[in-house]
């Protein structure tokens, strides 16, 4: 029995496939889609779909003509199905999108809430590759949102002293393209100032003040602190 066409429909699209004598194969240039599979929908199959996280793929059939048969394979086929799903990788990385206290910025709290944003718009952030560190210690941040934009946050375990703080966030998208972004913050705490007022007040009330001062009295120190 003599194949006589080998056909692959892909992503809407078909490709005639010609036999190379060399190789032995049935070979055809094909030009990639343009999207990412990792969050493909298109399909039924396993690993395909909304929720498909990294795995997803652009599944193809292949149409076989041999003589006056037809045979048309897919996905589920035990022999060549894995050969019939198309995984396209983006090489763009994901991008911290924001962060607060700002890079460069101040805050008067010496326990400030620190969230940032990551971004990708392609395979998306995945989020088990999130990692944080501040001033070199790592926080395990509440993390929210979709794949697409994902908000973290948390909140420091002891105050911090006052100047620069450095936080690093590690972190990469399902097509394994990985980032590490910085920003550093100050903390400068609210202080307010401290006034004060020195009288002079007798020792005893019968002490006389012009003969014996120097024993007769003594500094009263009175301070506030003011806000400001």
């Amino acid at each position: 029995m003599a194949i006589t066409a080998v056909t692959l429909l892909l992503d809407g699209q078909e490709h005639i496939l010609t036999y190379d004598e060399q190789s032995g194969l049935y070979e055809a240039v094909i030009t990639a889609p343009d999207s990412t599979s990792a969050m493909n929908t298109d399909g039924i199959a396993p690993g395909v779909g909304s929720n498909a996280r990294g795995l997803g793929y652009y599944p193809g059939t292949l149409d076989v003509s041999a003589d006056e048969e037809d045979a048309t394979f897919n996905i589920g086929d035990p022999i060549v199905g894995e050969g019939l799903k198309l995984r396209v990788i983006e090489i763009v990385v994901p991008d911290l999108a924001s962060i607060s206290p700002t890079d460069g910025g101040r805050t008067e709290e010496t326990r400030p809430t620190i969230s940032f944003t990551l971004h990708d718009g392609g395979s998306g952030i995945d989020t088990d590759s999130i990692s944080v560190m501040l001033d070199g210690k790592a926080y395990v941040p509440a993390i929210g949102g979709d794949m697409e934009t994902v908000s973290c946050s948390f909140v420091p375990d002891r105050p911090l002293q006052d100047g620069y703080h450095t936080i690093a966030v590690t972190f990469s998208d399902y097509d394994g393209n990985a980032v590490t972004a910085t920003a550093s913050f100050i903390t400068d705490p609210k202080r307010g100032t401290v006034k004060c007022i020195v009288m002079i007040v007798p020792v005893r009330p019968m002490c006389d003040m012009a003969v014996d001062r120097p024993i007769c009295e003594m500094q009263a120190i009175r301070c506030a602190k003011t806000e400001g």
